[in-house]
């Protein structure tokens, strides 16, 4: 048993222990066998809210007994107050008796601090586990850095880990942006920023890469940064969205490619490491040769493929140093960087167009298609990305004119002939506005009679100053820049209306009209020379339509709906320059013709090259199917006996006249008639 406390003797030594006891700030109250209070100091009075004579005789319950007892409980006071006490009970020698000390001291203080920081323990821990982003605390003393469970499992490591090296962690982050990293946090313990935030990658567990974003701030103590603390948050889809949209800015949809904006960003680098080291480059411009057919026949949904399928293998026929772009629709374009030599970007345009040539298969369809290529180099184009991409479209629009499946490299020549191409299309968009383009007639006549019985309209331009143009010299720039359609249309409509007159007249001929492929791809087209003739009330059986051989053989679903639509008006469908479009007979034979029209290169073959035997099985093919036979290009009047014995039956060429106004065409058809008058007075004389 531990020895009880023995105070002294009553007399002058207990009076001083008393004042002792009354003085101490600890509550003191002595608790005797019967469990009655026989003293109680101020302070536990002040306690316990009492005073001191009125605790006195109190029963006081001791729930701890024993040497060393202690117990924390919460004391009721009289006025209804409580009070947190922590107390202290010992054995104590009382005036000869045995007894208790009871020591007590308040505190409420202590404890309600606890209990704040209890709480504010517990809401922090459950914000850390609620929150999205991972918490981290570098102890620089000790090179530590105490992570969150989220912290950790957003490296798909165990949660057991919450401590990791600095180095160790500098170590998870992607060497590309380690160095960034090691200076932004510099800069922020060295007082350079007030903030740290910076954007990295850290690597996984399973090795791949989470994008982060760190922010913190340093804990300055001591005078010195020895805490440096923050969160981390996972901005991976953050990141791939601004990858997505990098994309979609910098890349073609449809094939992957760089789109145009990235391909004249990489000939702007081109161009200036040049001007810095002398190196060259040359810019290819591809574009598919006659691709719309695709479409048209075939589908979008193929010619996508089909697109897809090209941008493949132009890439497969360069190196990963050039850049393949899609410039839209069916244009591509290719920047050869630092090539060996010129040779080099020759012998990379023929690959391109040898794999372009080769077949595609796309959606059960098998598609042959080629490509015209644009070639300009680095030393002749000026330091811009726009005009060097321009001056290689310069040269593919001359490869694609000379019939396409073609390459040509560009010259300062090319470039002042697309100048005055410029001129030209402006001229003439603005000349069609002012009706300064109209037709001009050239006679078709009957081989055996020479009666002229219809004319080919001619598109004739009058400009303002100048001498009237032929269609040769603007017709391939109006199919170029989309200008034939409404071409087209004012010829169309200007010829039919001539027509009426002349009918109304009493002329009994025919007018032949040119229509571009273009022209017939249009939906309106049937519909306007349906609603021409009913204004005009004009017989459809006297208007024709001339097509080539190729539009024949190629032509869209939408070009043979219109056809047979102004076959049901009545109007003539003539091939025009037959012999020459390698056309089969199954696709003339599909068509609603009425008309054959030889070309004339066949006609003036007739006395030296064999041409007869051909004309003659032309002639005799039209029969079988029921058509009638026109032989263009008829200069001498051999020409015209040779092919009247071969069995042709109209002709047209300038032994019978070349193309006039329209005045002049009436002059003629006055003179037929005045001359037929004659005749018939002359046979009717006695």
């Amino acid at each position: 048993m531990p020895r009880a406390v023995r105070p002294r003797e009553p007399g002058a030594g207990e009076d001083d222990f008393l004042s002792v006891v009354r003085a101490t700030v600890d509550g003191i109250l002595v608790v005797d066998e019967r469990g009655r209070v026989r003293f109680a100091n101020p302070a536990a009075a002040s306690l316990l809210g009492r005073d001191e004579r009125d605790l006195e005789e109190l029963p006081f319950g001791v729930p701890v007994t024993g040497a060393g007892g202690f117990a924390q409980l919460d004391v009721a006071r009289p006025d209804g107050t409580v009070v947190a006490v922590e107390m202290h009970v010992a054995p104590l020698r009382w005036r000869g008796g045995d007894a208790q000390i009871i020591t007590l001291r308040d505190v409420s203080q202590r404890i309600s601090a606890e209990r704040r920081l209890a709480r504010s323990e517990a809401r922090f821990a459950l914000s850390a586990k609620g929150a999205n982003d991972g918490l981290w605390d570098w102890d620089r003393e000790r090179g530590r850095v105490h992570t969150s469970a989220r912290f950790q499992e957003m490296l798909g490591r165990s949660r057991r880990t919450r401590e990791l090296t600095a180095e160790h962690l500098f170590a998870l982050v992607h060497p590309d942006d380690r160095d960034g990293l090691r200076k932004s946090v510099d800069r922020h313990l060295n007082g350079r920023s007030s903030r740290f935030r910076h954007e990295f990658r850290l690597r996984r567990s399973d090795g791949s890469w989470v994008w982060v974003m760190a922010r913190g701030i340093a804990v300055l103590e001591r005078g010195a940064v020895l805490r440096f603390a923050g969160s981390l948050t996972d901005i991976t889809d953050r990141k791939q969205a601004e990858d997505d949209l990098r994309r979609a800015a910098l890349q073609d949809p449809l094939t992957g490619l760089a789109n145009r904006s990235l391909l004249l960003d990489h000939l702007h680098t081109a161009i200036e490491r040049g001007r810095r080291t002398g190196t060259t480059f040359a810019v290819l411009f591809v574009d598919l040769d006659r691709f719309k057919l695709v479409n048209d026949s075939l589908g979008h949904s193929v010619g996508d493929a089909v697109l897809v399928e090209v941008g493949r293998r132009l890439e497969a026929c360069v190196r990963s140093t050039d850049t393949v772009a899609r410039l839209g629709g069916d244009e591509f374009a290719v920047l050869v960087d630092e090539p060996q030599d010129f040779t080099a970007v020759l012998s990379t345009v023929e690959r391109l167009r040898e794999a372009v040539a080769a077949p595609i298969s796309a959606a059960a369809h098998v598609v042959h298609i080629t490509a015209s290529v644009g070639v300009a180099r680095s030393e002749d184009v000026p330091p811009d990305p726009e005009t060097a991409l321009r001056y290689a479209d310069i040269a593919m629009y001359r490869a694609k004119r000379a019939g396409g499946d073609a390459s040509e490299v560009f010259t300062p020549t090319m470039h002042a002939q697309a100048s005055s191409r410029l001129r030209l299309q402006n001229d003439l968009r603005l000349g069609i506005g002012r009706g300064e383009v109209v037709p001009h007639y050239q006679p078709i006549v009957d081989l055996g009679s020479g009666r002229i019985v219809g004319f080919e309209a001619l598109a004739r331009w009058h400009p303002p100053h100048g001498p009237v143009l032929e269609a040769d010299s603007f017709i391939d720039v109006a199919e170029e820049v989309g200008l034939i359609v409404p071409l087209g249309r004012e010829v169309l409509a200007s010829a039919t209306r001539q027509l009426s007159r002349w009918r109304d007249a009493g002329f009994d001929v025919q007018v032949l009209i040119n229509i571009s492929q273009r022209q017939l791809d249009a939906a309106d087209l049937a519909h306007q020379i349906g609603d021409l003739l009913a204004d005009l009330d004009l017989d459809g059986t006297a208007l024709g339509i001339e097509i080539t051989e190729r539009t024949a053989t190629v032509q869209s679903p939408a070009a043979a709906e219109q056809i047979a639509r102004l076959r049901d008006y009545g109007l003539r469908i003539v091939i025009d320059d037959f012999g020459t479009g390698y056309s089969s007979l199954s696709a003339i034979h599909a068509l609603p013709l009425t008309t054959l029209k030889i070309d004339k290169a066949f006609v003036r073959g007739l006395e030296s090259d064999g041409s007869a035997e051909l004309i003659t099985t032309i002639v005799a093919m039209a029969r079988t199917l029921g058509l009638e036979v026109v032989a263009e290009g008829i200069e001498t009047p051999s020409e015209r006996d040779r092919l009247r014995r071969l069995g042709c039956d109209r002709g047209q060429g300038f032994l019978f006249g070349r193309p006039v106004d329209a005045a002049a065409a009436t002059r003629l058809l006055e003179a037929q008639s005045t001359c037929a008058r004659s005749r018939s007075i002359a046979r009717d004389r006695p």
